[in-house]
């Protein structure tokens, strides 16, 4: 029986930064190193070691980084939804 193991992997790009106001838009390309540099190397990690994984992403970064998410499950990996931005849940309306 293969082993399960739970990683979570947070902040595909920017959604909880811009959230929390840390910045004002989306970084220009270079200056994002969890998508640029984390993430190709997490799933390197994975493909070396035959892991599959359910990345969530945030409506945002989908929206923001599209391609990126084709390039995920394309690798064989699954893609969840994981809100918008991070919001506070108990500070969200019903709407």
């Amino acid at each position: 029986m293969p082993a399960l193991v739970s990683f979570t992997l947070d902040n595909l790009g920017d959604a909880a930064d811009l959230q929390r106001n840390i910045i004002q838009a989306p970084r220009p390309a270079g200056a994002n190193p969890a998508l640029e540099q984390g993430y190709p190397a997490l799933l390197e990690l994975f493909a070396r070691c035959g892991i599959q994984a359910t990345c969530f992403v945030e409506g945002w970064s989908a929206r923001q980084y599209p391609a990126y998410l084709r390039h995920i499950e394309s690798l064989g990996h699954d893609i969840g939804m994981h809100g918008w931005q991070h919001e506070k849940w108990v500070t969200l309306t019903e709407e």
